[in-house]
């Protein structure tokens, strides 16, 4: 949340200019004979592409300052209605300066846009302060603040926009709204002296939301507003209509994609050593008459977690009469605890110890990553993160798709590729009893990594506590709303 501010700032010129030199991306609009209106038009056309861009790279914090200036741009046009016509070259210095400060602000913004994209504080557009501290802008009679401005994907219930602004008053009664082009069902409420609150039905908006994308729903506000300059004007209506217009942004439905790689203790064998395990003498008594044979199976076994090497495994024999005509090992073979060996015995009267060293590889402990899934405590399930890039996929489900010529649309971004998280959503992860360690990692639409590990967590998530149940261990993670 470092830098939520930085636009802001920047939207303040309108109090404390900035060379507007330093703009290099978008040129102005100002030109010679341009009447108010069309370079008001102009200055939104120009604040409408700065929002477009904000919004397909994820810049946030330039989207939101971009449309806040749209709310400064119509809060301008509403107090010049009289001048709308006329050269901007015969407005008064001031005017001209506050428009040429949007414009460098505009342009000033579309630079930064590129260096801006992490996740920040968007929720709230307020252009208040900078026209209480404007003197031709103080009294305008205009939206100024919006809290909801930005909403992220509920599947159902509803959602909340307030407006807050001097035209609203329990005389002029609720506004006429519509959104996205259609109108609110719901009447919106209004709340004494300054606010009104809308209630928009999920259902009114949900197919809207991109996949991937930020979203930009067109807001239009008819409201009564008080048209007398003073109560004895009688022969003017005592109302006129207004129409005002702001922009509601809809994050994407899956803002994130992610990776979870758990990190298991195994046993396993040490594959670089081989080592010697003495033998174990067995006792052979003679075989009874002479010219008896006999014949006998001689074991030799490691201590539990050893692997036997080879085959061969079986090495350094040892009789303790000496090998001769009238003994000897013969065919041997691995087992999995060592190796056996067949004894002959061919003295009828000589009782011996025979026995022989086993090679093996001892043991280790070795580190296996193994990729896991995140799971969805609702039971909603959880969309892969695979779509037509070149599609626009508002409210279709994502599962691995395969195109016409067997290409498969998968976005993994260096190595994000399990699937996507929805925000205000809760997951649950089940680790294995012998995890020693995990990685988990979000990538957001607006390029902004977050990792987790046991002992790093993240402000932008909810993360519980390792849970130590009998078979697994547990947490459960939560993208938070980025306000």
């Amino acid at each position: 949340m470092k830098n939520k501010f930085v636009f802001l700032v920047l939207c303040a010129t309108l109090i404390f200019p900035y060379e507007a030199s330093r703009g290099q991306g978008l040129a102005t609009v100002f030109a010679a004979g341009i009447t108010t209106s069309a370079l008001l038009d102009k200055l939104s056309d120009k604040a409408n592409n700065v929002v477009q861009n904000a919004g397909a790279v994820g810049s946030l914090v330039a989207s939101k300052a971009a449309r806040d200036i749209q709310l400064e741009i119509m809060a301008a046009r509403i107090q010049l209605h009289d001048e709308l016509n006329q050269n901007v070259d015969r407005l008064d210095q001031q005017k001209v300066s506050v428009l040429k400060e949007i414009d460098s602000s505009l342009t000033q913004i579309s630079n930064d846009i590129s260096r801006v994209s992490e996740m920040q504080d968007d929720l709230v557009l307020d252009i208040d302060g900078v026209l209480n501290r404007v003197p031709f802008l103080k009294d305008v009679k205009t939206i100024r603040r919006i809290w909801g401005a930005s909403q992220y994907y509920r599947p159902n219930g509803i959602y909340i926009v307030t407006l807050h602004g001097n035209i609203f008053d329990t005389g002029a009664g609720a506004p006429d709204v519509t959104v996205g082009g259609r109108h609110l069902s719901a009447p919106p409420i209004v709340q004494p002296p300054y606010d009104v609150r809308l209630e928009i039905p999920a259902s009114m908006l949900n197919d809207r939301f991109q996949d991937r994308k930020l979203t930009q729903v067109p807001v239009v506000v008819k409201q009564r507003v008080y048209a007398r300059d003073y109560w004895l004007q009688v022969w003017r209506d005592e109302y006129k209509t207004q129409e005002y217009n702001f922009t509601i942004e809809l994050f994407p439905k899956y803002p994130a994609a992610y990776r979870l790689t758990e990190f298991d203790s195994m046993p396993d064998f040490d594959q670089s050593q081989t080592l010697t395990w003495p033998r174990r003498e067995t006792l052979i008594p003679g075989c009874g008459n002479p010219g008896c044979n006999a014949y006998y199976q001689i074991s030799e076994d490691l201590p539990p977690n050893n692997q036997p090497a080879g085959p061969p495994a079986w090495t350094n024999f040892y009789d303790s009469r000496g090998v001769n005509w009238y003994s000897g090992f013969g065919p041997c073979h691995n087992t999995s605890t060592g190796a056996v060996c067949t004894y002959w015995q061919h003295s009828h009267d000589q009782a011996r110890n025979v026995g022989f060293d086993v090679l093996y590889h001892p043991p280790k402990t070795v580190t296996v990553a193994r990729d896991i899934e995140l799971v969805p405590i609702s039971g909603e399930s959880l969309s892969h993160y695979f779509d037509d890039p070149q599609a626009n996929d508002a409210g279709q489900a994502k599962d691995a798709q395969v195109g016409p010529t067997g290409q498969s649309y998968a976005i993994a971004e260096k190595g994000i590729d399990h699937g996507a998280v929805r925000i205000g959503q809760t997951y649950d992860i089940h680790f294995n009893n012998s995890m020693k360690s995990y990685t988990l990692v979000f990538r957001t639409f607006t390029g902004q990594e977050i990792v987790v590990t046991p002992g790093k967590g993240s402000d932008a998530l909810e993360l519980s506590q390792l849970e130590n149940q009998s078979d697994f261990k547990r947490i459960t993670v939560a993208f938070k709303p980025p306000w």
